[in-house]
């Protein structure tokens, strides 16, 4: 487990590591670049080059630390003075390499990219590994395989059903997960049988085997061994397409290396596997394969290609009739392949959605899952589509942008992230109709209809977002029958954005509010109107919206916003509006503020009750870890919680539950000579946790640092 979440490690100070003599900079470079430190990594190699400028293997070092860094062009000059310079066998090796570099470079400098990533929920991810995501082929559930904690005590299967195009937070799949360990990999045809690995037989003489189960209603039946595929070896990462042909990776005799994937195909009866065959095969590992919808891509995890690091993500194309007749394999390159292992690719079905998993932000080598956008590929000409994000006041927005096209009497769903300075591009197909809409956090829903010419190469679309603010909006197209409090199914799409809108602004509280015309009682008007927003309320709460965030309430005839003289006006004034009582913004700070970071005492080893010793929970003090990766990569991590109760995880993640926090705070560092007291801190009244939280890392970042080491800290704020 990753236990080192939630200890405190001792600082690293790279002063320190510089008085060393008994250990060489390139060995302490190198340690650094294990372990995910590349920055630091770096900054050794600078000097190390320095004071000894032929030493050849230092080149070789500061290549895969600039790749790391995505420094392409700086990883390319290292990488050419050492194959230049080198008279080694392993040039043939890294010139491969240097091919996918150059594409890479080129790419970047046209800003063009086959894939850009994604963000994805931090909840998905756990402090264990996750991996194996599939997607399923309506595109609204992910599956994958979690160590996370759980009944099982295992790695299990998960899944998270997509709300409002984001994935909520996953739960076990019971019915195919065990004491042992499993992961799904593929659907049947029709998405009512899927094929995983496991060991539901409790076989221990075998690491697993290949099963299958049938979706019935909303359950999955016990998983059952194909036994056509079993041997006395390892079977793992079944891959099923159109229901007539698997592949599989397996060790078991016959291969070229340690795993090599494997294919057999039905007829009737799964039939004997035959080996994939020397283009695909190695002599070192090959696994995780998907063959893309097309039914002639196949994409696979490989190391005994050239790599850039451990596992790199390849591609290859059919070209004969046979399983085994394939085109050389080609690296995915620069935008998907890391210095670490990277494999599991799986390409969403009629999207541009790609996940993958891949333990690259994770020197313990624990896997995390990653989404991808790929540039889209269609048999009509493509048009490319670009434009900003921004606000009305003119400032760049970044954030996902969902593209729906229909044509060839199909719909595609393409995803794109506009960047920091609020630019998108997104490739569609020419003559086709299309819708675009985007969420982004701190802004209201937004979306249009495009009309492009037809036949046109390329379209120009700017996008403009509006700040949420803290006020009343009607709640345009909620529609219930005459004199009733039931809403009309037409309300739902409208109500569906309002689920997203508080879904992606998790700390947005809202109020409900029901109005009625001056027709009637005024206690008929009062109840009237409670119903109606009541109902609103329910469908929020109903789809996962906490009962914390979001109210309701009747003003019955009350403030009218137009005169009831008309039957146009009454209706105007039968009304639902949408209250935004508290959002999230942003909490200055002086610029004169400093924050000395001190050594603390080494606690590398402190257990969780030790721990806990240190560390003072009351109802008036949060607790903040604050991490520091890299020199430019922080976050923070609040609980109030005994430490054995939380799950730390590898990004920012809401753990708190308290409520109205307010007033002044004080800010204490926990060192080993005690604390570092900061000035206080005013907070308006009534915030809640998800604001303080929000507030706190704004604050944090903004702290002018005087010398920051990479490591971490206990912070305790007292309010």
């Amino acid at each position: 487990m990753k236990y080192s979440w939630i200890v405190i490690l001792i600082l690293l100070s790279l002063s320190s590591l510089f008085c060393k003599t008994e250990v060489s900079y390139l060995e302490e470079a190198n340690a650094f670049f294990e372990k995910g430190y590349y920055r630091d990594a770096e900054s050794i190699l600078d000097q190390a080059i320095i004071e000894t400028p032929n030493d050849l293997e230092a080149y070789l070092l500061m290549f895969k630390v600039k790749f790391a860094l995505q420094n392409l062009l700086e990883a390319y000059e290292n990488l050419n003075f050492y194959l230049t310079n080198n008279l080694g066998s392993d040039n043939d090796y890294y010139n491969d390499l240097m091919l996918v570099l150059e594409e890479g470079i080129i790419l970047q400098g046209k800003g063009n990219r086959y894939f850009q990533l994604g963000k994805m929920p931090s909840y998905i991810n756990s402090v264990n590994s996750d991996y194996s995501p599939i997607v399923s082929l309506d595109g609204e559930r992910l599956f994958f395989t979690s160590a996370r904690k759980s009944e099982q005590l295992k790695e299990n299967v998960f899944v998270a059903n997509r709300v409002n195009g984001k994935w909520g937070r996953p739960t076990m799949v019971k019915q195919l997960s065990s004491v042992g360990n499993e992961s799904v990999n593929s659907f049947s045809k029709d998405g009512e049988f899927i094929y995983l690995f496991g060991n539901f037989a409790g076989d221990r003489n075998k690491q697993g085997d290949i099963y299958k189960a049938q979706k019935v209603s909303s359950a999955w039946t016990t998983p059952e061994k194909i036994e056509a595929i079993s041997s006395k070896h390892a079977e793992m990462q079944p891959y099923v397409f159109d229901d007539k042909v698997m592949f599989f990776t397996s060790n078991r005799p016959g291969g070229l290396g340690g795993y090599d994937i494997w294919v057999s195909q039905f007829s009737g009866s799964w039939e004997k596997p035959i080996n994939l065959g020397s283009v695909i095969n190695t002599h070192g590992d090959e696994q995780t394969p998907f063959l893309d919808w097309d039914g002639e891509t196949l994409y696979f995890s490989s190391n005994g290609y050239p790599t850039f690091g451990g596992l790199d993500i390849f591609k290859s194309t059919k070209v004969g009739l046979s399983w085994t007749d394939w085109s050389e394999p080609v690296n995915l390159g620069v935008e998907i392949n890391t210095v670490r292992n990277d494999r599991h690719f799986y390409k969403v079905k009629n999207s541009n959605e790609v996940y993958l998993s891949s333990d690259r932000n994770n020197s313990t080598g624990f896997e995390d899952i990653y989404k991808a956008y790929s540039s889209s590929e269609y048999n009509s000409a493509a048009v490319v589509v670009s434009g900003t994000v921004k606000d009305i006041f003119g400032n760049p927005v970044s954030g996902e942008i969902t593209w729906k096209c229909f044509y060839d009497e199909r719909e595609f769903t393409v995803k794109v992230s506009s960047s920091n300075s609020g630019f998108y591009k997104v490739y569609i197909p020419q003559n086709s109709a299309v819708e675009y809409s985007t969420f982004m956090e701190g802004y209201f829903y937004a979306e249009d209809k495009l009309d492009i010419p037809a036949e046109s190469r390329e379209f120009t679309h700017n996008i403009t977002l509006y700040p949420i603010e803290e006020k009343s909006y009607v709640i345009n197209n909620i529609f219930f029958d005459y004199d009733k409090a039931i809403l009309r199914t037409e309300s739902f799409k409208k109500l569906d954005e309002l689920v997203q809108l508080m879904t992606i602004n998790d700390s947005l509280q809202a109020s409900i509010v029901g109005y009625t015309d001056n027709k009637g009682t005024d206690s008929y008007n009062q109840k009237l109107s409670e119903e109606r927003a009541q109902s609103v309320y329910d469908y929020l709460t109903s789809k996962g919206i906490s009962d914390n965030l979001v109210s309701f309430r009747g003003e019955g005839e009350k403030n009218p916003r137009y005169e009831n003289d008309t039957e146009e006006n009454r209706q105007k004034n039968r009304r639902v509006e949408f209250d935004i009582l508290k959002t999230f913004k942003k909490l200055s700070n002086s610029d004169e503020e400093e924050l000395v970071v001190e050594e603390i005492e080494d606690t590398t080893s402190t257990n969780y009750n030790e721990l806990d010793k240190m560390i003072d929970y009351d109802k008036d003090k949060i607790n903040i870890i604050v991490i520091q990766e890299s020199k430019e990569t922080e976050y923070l991590i609040s609980f109030f919680e005994p430490l054995e109760e939380v799950v730390i995880n590898n990004k920012m993640r809401r753990l708190a539950t308290q409520s109205n926090i307010k007033g002044d705070v004080a800010v204490k560092l926990r060192n080993k000579n005690g604390v570092v007291s900061v000035e206080d801190i005013k907070l308006p009244e009534d915030k809640d946790a998800p604001y303080f939280e929000k507030a706190v890392n704004n604050l944090f970042n903004q702290w002018k640092v005087e010398r920051r080491d990479i490591g971490r800290y206990i912070i305790t704020f007292e309010f």
